[in-house]
């Protein structure tokens, strides 16, 4: 059994400070809640409303609500074989499509331009081919053919029509999701189906610092009503809107998860939770807000810590995505060094894999490149197990000054283990110039020719199918209205 590896970047004492900063957080400076009928439900279950109008939580509630959570739960694909068992059955971890995009960066030409239902049918088929991202996002998209205030709704019915994969799905408006969830019943068989299997995971997200909006909650109360996996997320930017050192950034992005963590088990006690402690930065020479600095990085790890080995709850760490709006070597290299790093952390989760420009342009390319850099990332997260037979120990000693290895059993039993990453090149220059020399870029279109060749939309029965498309005309209607 390989040991497996991970970055032990705080120790047990100061974990344990930490969590009493988010525990004293929670107490005394609570949440703004933005929904009245809620802040009842929390107050009656032992919140305190202050007279800033925060919810503060007694560290006995809070305490007493997390012991709730559970620590293990299925995040289903619509077929069993894509599964997604939390935590990793083998301590290693899983990774996500980005989600929320709003543009799209051809993978063909290199347009970029808004993206259209085409274009996330194309991104939705790559996510599901490719083998080592587990559960899909959706992004905005522009079309005549439906309103804009049903476009999530429009964008799910086509998701689940072509990835058999578990859905990280966003809403855009809280009346959106009676709409979502009733098609995910449909493809399920009902209600309880649904909760048994959940292919369908729902997102809250809080405003910083230490705030929810009225459609966050709404999305925790229909997790809580459906059982259905709910994503806690956080996104502050350090320096903005949040502390700016990593340690500060952080802390706040821990205590808005595990509080929204909370408030999921006071709205129904058992509800699977995620909590997804993303940060971004804040360049202070021009303000923009970035994904992909160094800094994030050591605050995603340390959020992590807590968070796993702390509170003992899944973690979802943010990692893919680059700061470059282009596919060049700076988006490889920050892509290559988040997700090594956030590989190593104590997440069981990493997210937004495969977007540019801070997570606002959708790149298939670059989520095939990313693909690889996952499979490198995993090898690494394996570990390695130290035995005389790893070691090549007889092999050793039995061989000559002048001797070589080629022919040797324990090269036979052991050189298929080496990870082979399709986009990267490692044929001698001969070879590589006789088929093309194709760069890292060129080669990932070619994979994604491949991808688009062999997809094949999802299974469902055609009654299935009417009713998808039922409920997505009806949401165009009805939300309008």
């Amino acid at each position: 059994m390989s040991k497996i590896w991970s970055a032990q970047v705080a120790t047990e004492e100061e974990i344990s400070f930490f969590m009493d900063r988010v525990e004293a957080l929670l107490e005394n400076k609570g949440f703004k809640v933005d929904h009245p009928e809620f802040c009842e439900k929390l107050i009656k279950a032992g919140a305190k409303l202050g007279a800033d109008g925060y919810v503060k939580f007694p560290r006995e509630l809070q305490r007493e609500s997390l012991a709730l959570a559970p620590r293990s739960f299925l995040l289903a694909g619509i077929e069993p074989e894509y599964d997604v068992p939390i935590p990793h059955p083998k301590g290693s971890f899983y990774a996500r499509g980005p989600i929320g995009q709003t543009d799209y960066l051809d993978p063909i030409t290199g347009d970029l331009r808004k993206n259209t239902m085409a274009d996330q049918l194309d991104y939705v088929m790559v996510q599901q081919e490719l083998e080592h991202i587990s559960m899909w996002g959706n992004f905005s998209v522009v079309s005549d053919d439906f309103p804009e205030v049903a476009a999530d709704v429009h964008t799910a019915a086509l998701c689940m029509q072509h990835c058999k994969k578990p859905a990280y799905w966003m809403p855009y408006s809280a009346k959106s999701v009676p709409y979502v969830t009733e098609m995910a019943m449909a493809i399920a068989g009902g209600s309880e189906a649904l909760k048994k299997r959940p292919f369908l995971s729902l997102m809250s997200c809080s405003i910083q610092p230490l705030g929810i909006k009225h459609m966050d909650v709404e999305q925790i109360l229909w997790a809580a009503k459906l059982g259905l996996p709910l994503h806690c997320t956080a996104l502050p930017v350090a320096g903005a809107n949040a502390p700016v050192t990593p340690q500060g950034i952080a802390l706040l992005s821990t205590a808005e998860v595990i509080g929204q963590a909370i408030m999921a088990q006071i709205a129904g006690p058992g509800t699977p939770v995620m909590l997804s402690a993303f940060t971004y930065a804040c360049d202070m020479r021009t303000m923009q807000t970035l994904i992909a600095p160094i800094e994030m990085a050591k605050a995603r790890l340390l959020a992590a810590a807590v968070i796993n080995r702390g509170y003992q709850l899944p973690c979802h760490a943010f990692c893919g995505g680059t700061d470059s709006h282009l596919l060049d070597h700076q988006a490889v290299a920050e892509e290559a060094y988040m997700t090594h790093l956030m590989a190593l952390s104590d997440a069981v989760m990493i997210g937004d894999l495969g977007a540019l420009e801070t997570c606002m342009i959708a790149s298939p390319l670059q989520m095939i490149i990313a693909n690889d850099l996952v499979a490198m990332a995993k090898k690494v997260k394996e570990g390695l197990e130290i035995t005389d037979d790893t070691l090549g120990f007889q092999d050793l000693m039995e061989a000559k000054a002048d001797g070589t290895f080629l022919a040797t059993e324990h090269t036979f039993k052991n050189f298929k283990n080496t990870c082979i990453p399709k986009t990267f090149t490692r044929a001698p220059r001969e070879r590589w110039k006789k088929e093309g020399a194709k760069d890292l870029v060129e080669k990932a279109r070619d994979e994604y020719r491949v991808l688009k060749e062999r997809h094949q939309p999802v299974n469902h029965p055609e009654d299935v199918l009417k009713e998808i498309k039922s409920i997505a005309d009806r949401a165009s209607k009805e939300m309008i209205a």
